[in-house]
């Protein structure tokens, strides 16, 4: 088939297009900079020039298009703003509308690579894509404003799409492989507040759910992409501890002393014009369980995830400790 992929320098794309490639599909790539592309890519994909944010830019994109995986956006935890909400809704929001628009009529299926982070923070347990939404700062509201418009587009006209909604994706190499924690862990102390509950999405599962939705995924759903077991965060402090075979102390510390410094910390922030490195929200999603219903994964795609957190975590720490980080 023929798939157009946006975002495809980005960690997901460069993760998924040598595996659509290697399962016989032809490879378009609709990137801003050519000649960064030409260097991430492999040479059997079609390069396509273009900027979502500019309509006239990308006509004619998805023309011969089977299928779209849609993967640019932006991410970030910047608080509320009149200026951040713009920012984040015009790639994330506007963005995806002009693409939309070219694929509308012409493909098959399109795939909406969402965030977990849409959700905002989900007090009712297990989260599942029928949870109530909550999205509070910009990156998360211009999420969950883009999965409306594609559930709008759904419902008027019957638009092919489907919604993935990965939680915080990790693997060997990417962005987040527990760095930060390894080195929370060789100060030998670490301020232990509640024991909260999470799930990852290690990169591979990813990967084999954007590979399987297309045949086996239902237009109009929303998939939670995720480890199908959550573990509490510092028994994966401890798992790590282990590999590093260093002693880490848990200091037990009030979670409401840390939320007030928060407070004042945001406020001095504000007053220097900088971006708070902790947020009251920062503190309440570290101290909320993620636990996740994926039945609805196992009905339709057959496929939850095959890598557990311990082993992630595992494949992570042996991989930074190899390069000496």
């Amino acid at each position: 088939m023929e798939i157009l992929v946006t975002g495809g320098t980005g960690k997901i794309g460069r993760r998924l297009i040598p595996v659509l490639i290697e399962n016989g599909h032809r490879i378009s790539v609709l990137v801003r900079n050519k000649e960064k592309a030409c260097d991430l890519l492999p040479a059997e994909c079609r390069v396509i020039t273009g900027d979502i944010t500019n309509s006239s830019s990308i006509q004619g994109c998805c023309d011969g298009i089977d299928i779209v995986y849609h993967l640019v956006s932006i991410s970030g935890n910047e608080r509320p703003s009149e200026r951040e909400f713009a920012r984040y809704r015009k790639v994330n929001v506007e963005g995806l509308r002009n693409v939309i628009n070219e694929a509308k009529g012409k493909v098959k299926r399109f795939i909406y690579v969402s965030s977990i982070a849409a959700m905002g923070i989900v007090k009712e347990m297990p989260i599942s894509p029928e949870s109530v939404c909550r999205p509070y700062n910009p990156y998360q509201v211009s999420k969950y404003e883009a999965e409306q418009l594609i559930l709008q587009e759904v419902k008027d006209n019957q638009f092919p799409a489907i919604i993935l909604r990965p939680s915080q994706v990790y693997g060997v190499g990417g962005e987040y492989s527990y760095q930060n924690i390894m080195k929370m862990v060789k100060m030998g102390f670490l301020p232990k507040m509640r024991e909260a509950l999470v799930s990852h999405c290690y990169i591979d599962d990813l990967i084999s759910t954007l590979s399987c939705v297309v045949d086996k995924g239902k237009c109009g759903s929303i998939y939670i992409c995720t480890t199908e077991k959550s573990i509490g965060f510092y028994e994966s402090v401890r798992l790590i501890s282990t590999l590093m075979d260093r002693k880490v102390i848990l200091v037990p510390v009030s979670r409401w002393i840390i939320y007030s410094m928060a407070f004042f910390i945001e406020k001095i922030c504000a007053l220097l014009g900088r971006k708070p490195f902790v947020t009251r929200s920062n503190i309440i999603a570290m101290t909320t369980d993620r636990i996740y219903d994926l039945s609805k994964n196992k009905e339709d795609l057959g496929f939850t995830s095959s890598v557990t957190m311990e082993e992630g975590i595992r494949r992570c720490v042996l991989s930074n400790l190899d390069k000496g980080i």
